[in-house]
């Protein structure tokens, strides 16, 4: 094995102990706190800031912690604003699985990062206008196919 396969499989074995420590410490719950009253009482803004956590946890670690880390969030953010989880959990799973703007967000983006001579302003360049069209997307039709 390569060192970029040790650095992958190290990044994603430290991921889950991170999600664990967050969640145990009660700091899920004060980051849905803080999301929440960011959303407010519209049920379609917490849609989009569960959608930017799942962003800015790809950033910075991988997508498999975002959505361990994001769960308890969106599922606090749910039960707060007395409304359906299915849609919450359809964006988390979605704004999960956008790992674009950063080589540590998905395995695979890390694994070429070096062979290919990319730079990390590589990443950013396009997954940040895609990151924005998938999350204008998603919040905006998620709640037509499963309702708040």
């Amino acid at each position: 094995m390569t060192i970029d396969a040790y650095i992958t499989i190290a990044i994603l074995a430290l991921t889950f102990g991170l999600e664990a420590a967050v969640t145990n410490s009660g700091l899920s719950g004060a980051i849905a706190n803080v999301l929440t009253a960011i959303g407010g009482d519209n049920p379609h803004i917490a849609l989009a800031v569960v959608f930017l956590g799942c962003i800015l946890m790809d950033t910075l670690t991988t997508n498999v912690a975002s959505a361990a880390l994001m769960f308890p969030i969106a599922l606090a953010m749910a039960g707060e604003l007395g409304v359906n989880f299915m849609p919450f959990a359809i964006v988390l799973m979605i704004g999960s699985s956008c790992s674009f703007i950063s080589p540590m967000g998905y395995a695979a983006n890390l694994m070429v990062y070096e062979p290919g001579g990319y730079k990390f302003t590589d990443y950013a360049k396009v997954g940040i206008p895609l990151s924005i069209l998938v999350g204008i997307v998603t919040v905006l039709l998620t709640p037509v196919f499963f309702k708040l």
